[in-house]
């Protein structure tokens, strides 16, 4: 279909300040005052609060354009951000969605020669001043209004409410017999081959004409080439195909195929994967160890407080026939403006991502439907999306049916967009809402939102992926860990309580043991981001010598009793020992992360068959972060907890741990195909660094399982360190004391290739 795009530049004017400039489209007010020297850096020390008057404006955008003929047009916006009254020649229509694509029949409203378009943009937290108080995590009036909740402010990103005609902008034509939608699906996958199934809708069906179904495979050869008349509003064709290339986690790239449904008058396209997915949810058997571990961990403090389940089940990830360990992050918007997100950062994110060793991302309900290009690259490169909704941390006006129906149009809009990417593992309902919810409740939190706003198009439009009602989701309750999904992130109190308790830390691996769970969808790994990054948005002396810009750039969380870097700090001393400067301090910053994230992996493979997935929060960051959550900081650069996680993710790991009667030495395997590993062991004197002793293990582990060893435990100031395959890793009593460690152990490694 033929189309004009009207992005570029536009006229910006809020009259209340007298400013008038011009603008880009797609863009938003924050960046287009910055670029006309308005405003300046809004992520530098503390600007950002210069800048809060911003949200409170009214903001208008306005082009003229030329049209030559308006028959079957359409004006589409991709992202309007957020309340706004589009003016077309004097027209009025309002729009108040930021997640949906506003597709306008404007062949009555345009004309042929000059046409004018004002958009007139409202203040979010006004629009909605009045409406019931609701509870929520953070600033709570964002409830209310359809657009990126994150940017309200959350405990990693400063509050920036902005304005804009956030994504592309363009004069459409319809014109004549067309495909307009197209579902693509594995329904079968055995030893006779693959077959996938093309569902194309039609319109303009009356003129009627012969369709090609075409499926060209990766290599470019054309592997089915049919022909039938259309004369209906869809058709399906079921197509076999011998020998498939599958879609898979593998690092190869070249594994898509080509869908192309076309006749004399259009051409469409969809790059497909073929593969088959499903997630095992397989009850315990009494006295199993499985079952016994359940049992444990419903009676620890954090079981206690969520766990109620009196079965328990497993939570796997079967794709092509074969069970898979999930590994990676949550990815949150890359920029706090969407329309500044480029598809050359999300390629290097995700590339960044694949090369830790990273096989899963999780798209969390409080950012956005991402650009095509992040789901494009996630299909290139092999990593397992799961999708949430967009609804985070509050009680949402469920009652409300206008809300509902907002849902609903969201729903259809995303499934549509996303369902053929092989990368779309599952959707989520929302992010947390449900966490006190079950199967067995009526009504809880939540879950109205779920059913009704989006399952329904699940069931309709993409029914071959599974739909969990929020994150995290099973068991009773949805956050227990023995069945479904988990957020770690739910107990952070419990272990701030432990920062701040009688332990001296010395106990902090066994404490963290406690943190296991069938498929942990949330596992935190705050930590600093290095100096060369920090030093572009703080002074040296904010980074070496006070905690406000620390504070200001790690921010916080309101459920909590203290700031999250002020818990961050504490607990960095409290097993890394006394800050002795402000270097001292930095480093400890960074390897406390290396130290969870490297802790947490070992933890889950040493349960390789009990945990099906470890999704850390978080990948990215979408501002400037001192102490934050993320692997990767907002400028690329990876952070210490990265380096733990690419240490760690390959597809065996060895490990040591004190358990009841003893050391023992693990050696977990994440694949189906059995595997025979030589470990080495070396006891070394943890004060002169001297070798106390050495000696070779040589075990043999069974597919998605582990082994494991009793090993002579380390006397008094000696460290184990175990190896394999190129890992790393160390056990010692107490303390662990970085800063005496002078042996090459891994943060001696990290200290050496990675403080700037």
């Amino acid at each position: 279909m033929k189309k004009i795009s009207l992005d570029g530049t536009w006229e910006l004017v809020c009259r209340n300040k007298g400013i008038e400039i011009a603008a880009n489209v797609p863009g938003c007010v924050h960046t287009d005052l910055k670029n006309a020297g308005l405003i300046n850096d809004l992520f530098y020390r503390d600007n950002a609060e210069k800048y809060q008057w911003i949200e409170n404006e009214i903001w208008e955008y306005s082009k003229e354009f030329k049209l030559e003929d308006t028959k079957n047009a359409y004006l589409v916006f991709e992202g309007l951000d957020t309340y706004c009254d589009i003016f077309i020649n004097g027209n009025k229509l309002s729009f108040d969605d930021m997640f949906i694509e506003h597709r306008i029949k404007a062949d009555k409203l345009l004309k042929k020669g000059t046409n004018t378009i004002l958009a007139v943009f409202y203040p979010p937290a006004k629009m909605v001043e009045n409406e019931k108080k609701l509870h929520g995590a953070f600033t709570t009036e964002r409830l209310h209004t359809r657009r990126i909740q994150c940017t309200y402010g959350w405990d990693w990103v400063q509050r920036f409410v902005t304005f804009g005609i956030s994504r592309p902008v363009y004069i459409e034509y319809e014109e004549g017999f067309f495909c307009s939608d197209m579902y693509v699906y594995t329904a079968h996958l055995d030893s006779y081959g693959a077959q996938i199934c093309v569902c194309a809708d039609f319109c303009n069906y009356q003129l009627g004409d012969e369709v090609s179904c075409r499926v060209i495979a990766p290599s470019g050869e054309v592997v089915h080439d049919r022909i039938v008349y259309i004369d209906t509003s869809s058709f399906r064709f079921d197509i076999d195909i011998e020998n498939p290339i599958l879609w898979d986690i593998s690092t190869r790239e070249n594994s898509l195929y080509t869908v192309e449904i076309s006749s004399r008058n259009f051409l469409k396209t969809e790059k497909v994967g073929i593969r088959t997915l499903r997630v095992l949810q397989k009850k315990d058997k009494k006295g199993s160890e499985n079952y016994n571990l359940s049992k444990s961990l419903r009676d620890t403090p954090s079981g206690k407080k969520y766990d109620f389940n009196e079965e328990f089940s497993s939570f796997d990830v079967i794709l092509n026939g074969r069970k898979i360990l999930c590994k990676g992050a949550n990815w949150v918007p890359c920029e706090p403006f969407v329309s500044e997100e480029t598809d050359e950062k999300i390629t290097k994110i995700l590339t960044m991502a694949k090369a830790a060793g990273m096989n899963t991302v999780r798209v969390w309900g409080g950012g956005i439907f991402e650009k095509d290009h992040f789901y494009n690259e996630c299909d290139r490169l092999g990593l397992l999306v799961i999708q949430d909704f967009l609804m985070a941390c509050g009680q949402y006006p469920e009652d409300n049916e206008d809300f509902i129906k907002k849902l609903q149009s969201e729903a259809m809009y995303a499934v549509k967009k996303l369902r053929n990417h092989p990368s779309l593992m599952w959707w989520n309902g929302d992010n947390e809402n449900a966490i006190e919810g079950s199967d067995k409740m009526p009504n809880y939190r939540g879950r109205r939102a779920s059913m009704l706003g989006a399952m329904p198009y699940i069931n309709r439009y993409d029914y071959t992926r599974p739909f969990f009602i929020s994150s995290p989701y099973g068991g009773n309750v949805y956050a227990s860990k023995t069945a479904g999904t988990t957020h770690h992130t739910q107990f952070l109190r419990m272990l701030f309580n432990y920062i701040d308790g009688d332990s001296d830390g010395s106990d902090y691996l066994e404490a963290l043991k406690e943190y296991t769970a069938r498929f942990i969808a949330e596992e935190p790994c705050f930590g600093a981001s290095s100096m060369e990054s920090m030093r572009k948005f703080m002074t040296e002396d904010d980074i070496l010598n006070k905690d406000d810009m620390w504070l200001y750039h790690t921010k916080g969380n309101p459920n909590l009793d203290d700031e999250l870097y002020n818990y961050f700090s504490r607990f960095a001393e409290k097993i890394l020992g006394k800050f002795q400067n402000g270097e001292d301090r930095h480093f400890k910053y960074q390897y406390l992360q290396y130290e969870w994230v490297r802790v947490s992996m070992e933890n889950t493979m040493r349960n390789r068959d009990y945990t099906g997935g470890i999704i850390y929060w978080m990948l990215n960051d979408c501002w400037p972060s001192a102490a934050g959550w993320s692997l990767i900081d907002y400028y690329l650069k990876p952070k210490a907890g990265y380096y733990a996680f690419k240490n760690a993710s390959g597809d065996s790991l060895v490990s040591i741990t004190k358990e009841k009667d003893g050391v023992y030495l693990y050696l977990a395997n994440a694949n189906e195909e059995k595997i025979e590993k030589a470990i080495s062991l070396k006891y070394i004197d943890y004060k002169s660094s001297e070798l106390f002793s050495q000696k070779e293990v040589t075990l043999k582990v069974g597919g998605n399982t582990k082994e494991k060893v009793r090993i002579e435990a380390p006397h008094e100031n000696i460290i184990i360190i175990a190896e394999c395959d190129g890992y790393r890793t160390f056990f010692k009593e107490g303390n662990l004391l970085i800063e005496k460690c002078t042996d090459g152990v891994s943060f001696e490694v990290l200290k050496n290739s990675i403080i700037s």
